[in-house]
């Protein structure tokens, strides 16, 4: 998630044009819709991943909690990931 075009990883998108198109930030469908968002403490998305939560009307589902952007995070969230599917 990249809160501007400009810090956004080279090549994520062809121009601005296309990430203004692509753009979750502040997209209104996402509020009629259940969410649930995970990100570690020390993730490199932290910050846009919090702007976003931010940014909705009613808190989304999941947490933020220690760990990065790798396995063994995304491991530990998995089975509360899967069960909020399920319901």
């Amino acid at each position: 998630m990249f809160t501007s075009f400009t810090g956004s990883t080279p090549g994520a998108f062809d121009s601005y044009d296309d990430y203004v198109q692509h753009s979750v930030l502040g997209l209104p469908a996402l509020n009629s819709i259940p969410l649930r968002v995970d990100c570690g403490t020390s993730d490199r998305f932290y910050f846009a991943t919090r702007q976003f939560v931010n940014q909705l009307h009613q808190p989304p589902a999941g947490s933020f909690s220690p760990g990065g952007h790798d396995a063994s995070y995304w491991r530990e969230q998995l089975p509360g990931e899967l069960a909020w599917m399920a319901s």
